[in-house]
């Protein structure tokens, strides 16, 4: 007779197998976790070098087109509206050809229209500038052209108020228009006579302040010498996001 030996083979125990699934689960879950967190880091960082080159880019366009304001113009050239909700709105007037007529006869407080010795000098423009013992800028619609009498010029709102002819001379101006889009995109938009750019979708905040030539805030826009414009744009979303801004000061060249 043959006797045999079973050989004892030793294996994973039902227990053993659990607590290695339960360590390699952790473990995975660690390394995906890691990367989520490495991801949104380079994702944030992406979004503060886009940040900066935007920032930069604007504010180089800017410079150039605050030193130009006001010429030709009798005044700076500079209209803000400010807020405290929204962003800031900048208006940039220019009258690079020097042209000029007077008012043929009172402009109204209320009326729509103002008329004029001369309309072919604003033709080629949007807006005019009026100038009294206060300087004022209205965006026009039209021009109708007499030959025997004063011109007319349309305007795109009423006057708001009275202008005597005897003491009112009427510029052309050129019209440069800054502002944040207030939209689902909040583009930073520049507008140049009509025609509209958007230059970011990652700046969405504009904030103006003039100041005096020692650099002392000022309520009154025309008596600036220089501007300081802050653009800025949020760093990640929700709850955890972060305002990155830089802010740029322009002389202004052209003064009253």
């Amino acid at each position: 007779m043959f006797s045999s030996k079973l050989k004892s083979v030793s294996g994973i125990s039902l227990m053993e197998l659990t607590v290695a699934m339960v360590v390699g689960s952790i473990v995975v879950s660690a390394a995906l976790q890691s990367q989520r967190y490495f991801m949104k880091g380079m994702s944030r960082e992406n979004e503060k070098a886009q940040i900066q080159r935007d920032i930069i880019t604007v504010s180089d366009l800017l410079e150039k087109d605050i030193r130009m304001s006001g010429f030709g113009l009798p005044g700076n050239g500079i209209k803000t509206v400010p807020s405290e909700v929204t962003s800031d709105e900048l208006f940039i007037y220019t009258n690079s050809d020097r042209l000029q007529t007077e008012l043929a006869t009172d402009a109204a407080s209320g009326s729509d229209r103002i008329y004029v010795n001369d309309a072919q000098v604003i033709m080629q423009e949007n807006w005019i500038c009026l100038k009294e013992t206060d300087t004022a800028y209205l965006e026009i619609t039209g021009t109708g052209i007499s030959g025997g009498g004063p011109d007319t010029v349309y305007l795109a709102a009423t006057l708001p108020k009275t202008y005597t002819a005897s003491a009112t001379t009427v510029y052309p101006a050129g019209c440069i228009y800054w502002h944040i889009e207030n939209d689902s995109s909040c583009y930073l938009t520049r507008k140049n006579n009509g025609l509209e750019v958007k230059l970011s979708a990652m700046l969405d905040t504009m904030n103006i302040t003039p100041k005096d030539d020692l650099g002392t805030a000022v309520n009154q826009i025309s008596s600036a010498r220089v501007l300081t414009v802050m653009f800025g744009g949020k760093v990640g979303s929700g709850p955890s996001a972060v305002l990155m801004a830089e802010s740029t000061e322009v002389n202004i060249r052209n003064r009253l």
